[in-house]
Order: structure tokens, then sequence, then C-alpha cells
């Protein structure tokens, strides 16, 4: 009898690894890392990167909904530690692809002055797990998941925001990739010297407001990331941080934009 009960939990705990082996192996972004590769574009310029998003054809646009929904299916919070917060992040971004894309007439129209609209990010977009969830719900979920850099890897749709990677995150390279997001961000856009002036995007605030509160850490935060003599400049400024604001659309051409900045 107690034989019989240790083979069936042996049985039964070979039973779930496998099953957690297989949800790991399902994992599969080459979709979504394909279309980034055609869509989004680095501006040399500017050193951010953009999205093609009035390009996307019918099919691109179905294959997109069909990966989003493939991850739903999977429930990111079934996955193990690395997998789990490549899935979410590349989730919400694939869904902020097609609410752009929604709301593309509207936002050509106002010759992308703007990123989304509030309403767009407060829609209910894909079902993971019983629950509902919205841009605004998948930032919250992402934002406690317990890494402040994840939170740099989503795409906000605006030029103040941290860039849309351009390949997809996966669980074996995560850690690099979120390393890359921030300093990119740091150095090229979001963070600036004028002067005797700081200049940080106001992002900063919405999407690390613990340590943005604080200027001597997030100083050290910032000098982390930063360049050479940006990151000296950086720890040996005294004065005030100001925050900037520049919400026009983060599209590709760059040529389609209104050319005004902060």
């Amino acid at each position: 009898m107690r034989w019989a009960f240790v083979r069936s939990v042996e049985a039964l705990a070979v039973c779930l690894l496998l099953a957690a082996a297989g949800a790991a192996a399902a994992v599969e972004h080459g979709d979504w890392d394909a279309l980034l590769g055609r869509h989004a574009h680095l501006d040399e310029e500017l050193g951010v990167v953009r999205f093609a998003y009035g390009a996307l054809t019918g099919d691109e646009v179905k294959a997109v909904r069909a990966y989003a929904a493939r991850l739903a299916r999977l429930d990111p919070d079934t996955l193990p530690a690395g997998e789990r917060e490549a899935a979410w992040l590349n989730l919400y971004n694939a869904l902020s692809v097609l609410a752009v894309w929604e709301e593309y007439p509207a936002l050509r129209e106002a010759s992308f002055r703007r990123g989304l609209s509030a309403a767009a990010r407060a829609k209910p977009r894909i079902e993971v797990a019983g629950r509902r969830y919205s841009l605004d719900d998948l930032q919250r979920k992402i934002g406690a998941l317990g890494d402040e850099r994840l939170l740099f890897g989503l795409n906000c749709t605006t030029l103040d925001c941290p860039n849309l990677a351009e390949r997809a995150f996966t669980g074996g390279a995560l850690r690099e990739q979120l390393g890359q997001v921030v300093a990119r961000f740091v150095n090229a856009g979001g963070v600036r010297l004028e002067g005797r002036r700081l200049r940080a995007s106001r992002r900063f605030r919405e999407l690390a407001p613990g340590f943005a509160a604080d200027e001597g850490r997030f100083a050290k935060f910032l000098a982390h990331y930063a360049v050479d003599l940006k990151a000296l400049y950086i720890l040996g400024h005294r004065g005030q941080v100001e925050w900037f604001a520049d919400g026009r659309l983060n599209v590709w051409p760059s040529s389609q934009l209104v050319q005004s900045a902060p």
C-alpha cells in the first residue's frame, strides 16, 4: 500500500514536470520577432525606435491577434521565471501595436501629435485565466512582478517613452534585454544634458515613481546606465531634475510627424 502511494506521488511529480516543460517549450515568439524586424526602425538621428503602424497588412494584424491569443491561452503566470516576464511584456507590446493600428486614422488626422488615447488604453483587450485585461491593467500587472526594469520594456507609444524593443523578449535573454532597453532610454532621448540643466522624461516618474522621487537614488540609477561623461555629469549634478514631455506618436517614418519638440 505504501509503495503504491509512493509510486503514485512519483508519477504525479513526473507529470507535473513534463507539463511545466511542455508549457515552457510552447512559448514561441518567432512571429512577433519577425514582425518587429519588418516594422520597428531605429531613427539614427534621435537614437529612438519607431514603428510603422500604418504599414501593417491585414494578414499581419491577424497574425498579431493570433499570437496574443496564444500567449493568453498559455497564461504567462504558469510559466517559469524569465519566460513569464517575457510573455507578459510581449503580450502588452503586441496589444499596444494592435491598439495603435485600430486608432490609426484618428491619430493620422491629428498629425500624430499624440499617442494612444486614454480610452484606448483602458479598453479591455484580452482575457487571461478568466480575467479581462486592458493595456492599463497589463501595465499594473507587469509593474507588480517585482523588477522595475520591466516597465521600461513597454511600448507606451509616445516619443518620451522607452523604445519599443526591436526584438521579441525571451526568457533566456531577458536580463540582457532589459539592461539594453533601460540603457538606450537613458542615453538616447530619455535624459538630456542642456548646459547646466539635467532634463529627464516624465515617464521616469510614471514607470518608477519610487526612485524618481528621490533625486539621489534617481541620479545613481541614471548613472548606472549612462555612458562615459554623461554618467559623471549626472552624478555631479547638484540642481533639480527638470521633467519634459513629448507626446507625439512613435511612428515610422518620422517625416509623418509634426516637427515640434519640448
